[in-house]
């Protein structure tokens, strides 16, 4: 079989703007949440401020208008276009906050950073590639199981990964194909292993080694077995009742 990362994605920018710093380093860990790189601040924190104000003025004309209302100097129709105000307001806020809070791209998850598009001075809209980011805290081994093979495996069995650089590792069954391959007649087989440093590599080639069914056997020496004409593998024995 082969190594895998367990999820590999690419992020795109959420707002517009000029990547004004990187910092995040290609093939180095880093947490959920950390930043991978911000865009330029613009007037962002301005449009925030004013929809913060927006909201106080709309909030402050709703209430005067709420205790004018009981005196019967305000229609009910005056009270719900400034509770619209007011919504619209809040709505407007929350878009500023988010566009604010976008100009920082964070991990999504526990990785590393992959292929970057993007460097500083570069400007990027809504919907632009930055860049590829690989969950490699935890790998798949995928490979395949003989038909034969099939009945002594279940998911959740444990399973041992040896890879072609000489690392070997315990891990799981986490799937197993329910249908056979056509051409094949073999099963797609999926074991996970733990890699919290991210020191074994994706890509590379492995051998699953799983434990198969039990059953009784004997061990002879290759000496005692002999080919009949027919080419069927026999046994060399000595019958004592007979001489």
């Amino acid at each position: 079989g082969r190594t895998a990362p367990t999820r590999s994605i690419t992020i795109s920018a959420e707002t517009e703007g000029r990547v004004a710093l990187i910092t995040a380093t290609r093939g180095v860990p880093i947490k959920a949440g950390q930043p991978i790189l911000e865009l330029d601040m613009r007037d962002r924190q301005a449009r925030v401020n004013q929809a913060r104000a927006s909201v106080q003025e709309h909030r402050t004309a709703f209430k005067a208008q709420s205790q004018l209302q009981t005196e019967g100097y305000v229609s009910e129709t005056q009270i719900a276009e400034t509770l619209a105000k007011l919504e619209t307001a809040k709505a407007e806020l929350i878009r500023a906050q988010l566009d604010l809070a976008n100009r920082v791209v964070r991990a999504p998850f526990d990785g590393v950073l992959g292929n970057r598009e993007v460097e500083v001075g570069d400007f990027v809209r809504s919907g632009d590639a930055i860049a590829t980011f690989v969950d490699n805290m935890t790998l798949i081994v995928t490979g395949t199981v003989a038909e034969q093979e099939i009945a002594s495996i279940s998911i959740g069995d444990d399973a041992r990964a040896n890879l072609v650089t000489g690392q070997s590792v315990a891990g799981r069954v986490r799937y197993l194909s329910p249908v056979a391959e056509e051409s094949t007649r073999t099963f797609a087989i999926e074991v996970e292993i733990a890699n919290p440093d991210g020191s074994m590599p994706a890509g590379v080639t492995a051998e699953i080694v799983l434990k198969g069914g039990e059953t009784l056997a004997q061990k002879i020496s290759p000496a005692l077995l002999t080919l009949a004409p027919n080419g069927d593998l026999g046994v060399y024995i000595v019958d004592e009742f007979q001489r």
